[in-house]
């Protein structure tokens, strides 16, 4: 097991290495899990969920860039909250949250639903690059459902 403590004394020989972003394209991937967070910025606050996603990298991939065959990448879902502290189902709110709905069938009037339920289902996901000052990261730009 992984000693914190241990780490900060520990000596290095080998370098870290930057590895290459993933290609723009459609993976399938599944929900590993979900956590509900809280924040509060410049007096306004809410709710979001951080969605763990296992990519699922084609063996050619694999290979080229040393990966395994999963590859998790975490996306975050903002979520709208009524002023009585529920989850907004009125027309345009939680848009992120209904299209992964959407891509699980799990949007359907009158059907019973808990972000829960998400775990460990299989959607495609849509990984594009954000470009930042500190490189080329990978990034979930949409999901749908699998063919």
């Amino acid at each position: 097991m992984f000693d914190p403590n241990a780490f900060l004394s520990a000596t290095l020989t080998e370098p870290t290495t930057k590895r290459e972003p993933l290609p723009i394209g459609d993976y399938v991937a599944v929900i590993e899990k979900l956590e509900a967070k809280s924040w509060a910025k410049e007096g306004r606050e809410g709710v979001y969920l951080e969605t763990f996603l296992g990519l699922q990298i084609p063996p050619d991939l694999q290979q080229s860039a040393g990966l395994s065959a999963s590859f998790t990448l975490k996306t975050t879902i903002f979520l709208d909250i009524t002023e009585q502290g529920n989850l907004d189902t009125s027309k345009g709110k939680n848009r992120a949250l209904g299209m992964y709905r959407e891509a699980l069938d799990m949007n359907k009037t009158g059907d019973t639903f808990s972000p829960n339920a998400m775990v460990g289902r299989t959607i495609l996901a849509k990984l594009g690059h954000k470009v930042s000052d500190k490189g080329i990261f990978e990034e979930i730009t949409g999901v749908a459902k699998l063919a």
